[in-house]
């Protein structure tokens, strides 16, 4: 044995394999840790590592073919013997056996370079993060990634972590990266992954976004403030579409032409001005007849829109997806029970149901759909309540990018209610599974009254605290936001459809709902004074007011004119003598303190890091508040005597931290929290079935999205059009 290793390790054979294999192994390790330094391509290394495979039969058969011919050294030691012959195999028997090999090796290096080189390393930055596959399943032909764009926080009021769309060659990707109240319109290079730059800052919590690319990628578009803006994708100044602020458009937008479309928050009809910002005032497109209008888009060749055509305004499972004519504004329904379609160029109409991509083939020329509908991507992240725009975009040339995750509040997305201590440890309640908003206690804190949300519809149910038993209040399936009265007989709330305005209903069930007032918009109730006077807000979330309403007598409504800024986030003093809010005056939304009832003898800022949804601790002295990181603060104060005017005045304190929760993640326009006094903590709504931890707020903080390239060619190979 021992001499039949001896030979075996002097064999040529045996040095050429291990010598071979151990050099092209090192060199493998050393262009995939080098090459990407230089920012050398991927076909570099592949190429290299494929003449590596290559050249290794041809080093093997080298070797076998030189192995027994005779050397010098024999022919000298034995000079009379007969040399040793090389190999007897025919000569065209090598060659064959060498073409074959090669050619088996080859096709195996080509197909196996994917598993041989960690692609993420070559991706071009640290864009491309985690796994890359292919389905390689018939007609499936999507390769799959994913690309971290870091923090963009999230959206105030939306609960969507961005806005984003990609340009219609697919090299470069515009999102906006939320910090509390405002937002950065970001750009970043899809081909070189890019650090993202800067265009500029927009403000507001909830009507700003809605983010697109002109048809020829040279600008972007989006909302801020209840205005159509445009900028450059190289940069330069914000330019105002002239026309569009009196309509206060809503939603997505689309060009055709040299004209863009778009839904007013006023009646949500479609209007267009000039793209070039030259119209004096807007034009009305559509016929107000046909029904309610939202999230148009274009279909290439024509003067047509896809537009989502809804009845009524209760929520977006009860529209349908329609071609409208902009010449004559009429509309033709083409898909049921849908909203949010898009044309691709894959001759697909793309559309949304719940939080689920569909796609079904579309004809041009007779404009109608032409085959079966298909459910493509599942679980994208959105609000279909208030925008309908989920967060996914696709380009002309077929990529797709798009955020995994539930609808905040329409979609199915549940949530929990738990009480949570100040160190922030939680405890959920026993409520039943379920997706809920809109909390408040009542005046003796043995109860809480939220919404209860199902799908497009939402009413108010109670939950009694020491019996833990839940039951429903209302029935109007669009009740929602309920406060309670002073003596926590009644429940107040607002309705979603007509008649609008403020209800009450007793809180025991028994008689039937009383309108207060009524309304042409939707009303927010927010607190009640101890002398029975309801405080409430009108107005979007780019212009919101409050209101009180006498609940005796007239019922006259009277403007708290409190500034040209926002006000929300309202609550009476226990004692009734004073009025916190928040308010946007000084560019941030932070809580302010006024006098009650008269609101215009002084005004004092309690928080300085933001501050949503403050809440009172009158016994204590302390304001709690929400600020937009995540972290709830709390700040002690002092009622003093100013001594010149002899008025009372607060002096605050520091802010102190008190827990890091980012659930949830909208306080500033949904009551997401309220106090607990006689246990010293809080009721918070929260990301059902999740504990808080470090994997949590990590993700929360960055932003990963999910990249499909040749997804036209996916789409033509699962919805195929039906024969003709």
């Amino acid at each position: 044995m021992k001499d039949k290793w001896e030979k075996f390790k002097h064999r040529t054979l045996t040095k050429v394999f291990l010598g071979y294999s151990v050099v092209a192994w090192v060199l493998i390790q050393v262009i995939e840790a080098v090459l990407p330094t230089f920012e050398t391509p991927l076909w570099v290394a592949q190429t290299i590592a494929f003449l590596l495979i290559l050249g290794f039969p041809i080093a093997i058969l080298v070797g076998w073919a030189s192995e027994k011919l005779p050397t010098l050294t024999d022919s000298v030691a034995n000079a009379s013997a007969v040399p040793e012959q090389g190999h007897t195999t025919p000569k065209r028997t090598l060659i064959w056996i060498g073409m074959v090999s090669c050619s088996i090796v080859g096709l195996f290096g080509f197909y196996m370079m994917p598993f041989i080189f960690d692609e993420t390393a070559f991706s071009t930055r640290e864009g491309i993060v985690v796994d890359i596959e292919v389905d390689s399943s018939p007609g499936y032909r999507g390769t799959r990634s994913s690309l971290l764009i870091g923090e963009s926080g999230f959206r105030t009021g939306i609960n969507t972590r961005t806005d984003l769309a990609i340009s219609p060659d697919g090299n470069s990707l515009a999102y906006l990266m939320h910090e509390g109240n405002r937002s950065n319109v970001m750009v970043r290079d899809l081909q070189s992954f890019d650090d993202a730059r800067n265009l500029g800052v927009i403000s507001g919590p909830g009507g700003s976004g809605n983010i697109k690319f002109s048809p020829d990628g040279e600008w972007i578009v989006f909302q801020n403030l209840g205005e159509l803006t445009r900028v450059r994708i190289e940069g330069g100044a914000f330019q105002s579409i002239a026309g569009t602020e009196i309509q206060r458009p809503w939603g997505s937008h689309a060009i055709i032409d040299q004209d863009i479309y778009f839904i007013s928050g006023q009646g949500f009809q479609v209007y267009k001005v000039a793209f070039s910002g030259e119209s004096e005032e807007a034009e009305m497109v559509s016929n107000p007849d046909q029904g309610f209008f939202g999230l148009p888009s274009t279909i290439p060749g024509t003067k047509n829109l896809l537009v989502t055509v809804c009845e009524t305004l209760n929520g977006w499972s009860d529209c349908d997806i329609g071609v409208m004519d902009v010449l004559t504004g009429e509309v033709k329904t083409i898909i049921q029970t849908a909203f949010d379609a898009s044309y691709a160029s894959s001759g697909h109409i793309v559309f949304l149901r719940d939080a689920t991509l569909w796609a079904v083939p579309f004809d041009l020329d007779i404009l109608q759909t032409i085959g079966g509908q298909v459910p493509v991507i599942q679980g994208l992240e959105g609000n279909s309540f208030y925008t309908g725009n989920f967060a996914y975009s696709f380009s002309d040339n077929g990529r797709l990018v798009y955020l995994q995750g539930d609808d905040a509040f329409q979609g199915g997305a549940r949530v929990d209610i738990a009480w949570v201590d100040k160190d922030g440890q939680r405890e959920s309640l026993s409520l039943p599974e379920g997706t809920y908003g809109n909390i408040n206690l009542s005046p003796d804190q043995t109860q809480l009254a939220l919404t209860s949300y199902n799908g497009s519809s939402s009413d108010v149910w109670i939950w009694d605290i020491e019996q833990e038993i839940f039951s429903r209040l209302t029935f109007e399936d669009d009740a929602a936001y309920p406060i309670w009265t002073t003596d926590g007989a009644g429940v107040i709330y607002q309705r979603t459809q007509p008649p609008f305005g403020l209800w009450v209903t007793s809180s025991d069930g028994t008689g039937q709902p009383t309108i207060l007032t009524d309304s042409q918009e939707i009303l927010y109730p927010e607190t009640v004074a101890p002398d029975g006077s309801i405080i409430f807000s009108v107005g979007d979330n780019t212009d919101r007011k409050l209101y009180s309403l006498n609940t005796s007598g007239e019922r006259i409504q009277t403007l708290i004119d409190i500034g040209p800024n926002q006000v929300r986030s309202s609550r009476i003093s226990p004692d009734g003598q004073w009025l916190l809010y928040t308010s946007n005056e000084s560019g941030e939304f932070e809580a302010f303190i006024r006098p009650w009832p008269n609101y215009d003898e002084g005004k004092w800022q309690a928080s300085r890091l933001g501050g949503g949804q403050p809440l009172w601790d009158q016994e204590n002295n302390n304001l709690y508040f929400w600020a937009p990181s995540g972290i709830q603060y709390f700040v002690n104060y002092e009622i003093q005597t100013d001594t010149r005017s002899g008025r009372p005045s607060f002096r605050f304190q520091q802010p102190q931290e008190l827990f890091s929760f980012p659930e949830p993640r909208s306080l500033q326009t949904f009551p997401g929290w309220d106090y607990f006094r006689a246990e010293d903590r809080f009721l918070m709504i929260a990301q059902g079935g999740v504990e808080q931890n470090q994997t949590e707020q990590v993700l929360a903080e960055l932003t990963i999205l999910s990249v499909v390239e040749n997804w036209v060619t996916e789409l033509q190979g699962i919805a195929p059009p039906d024969p003709r």
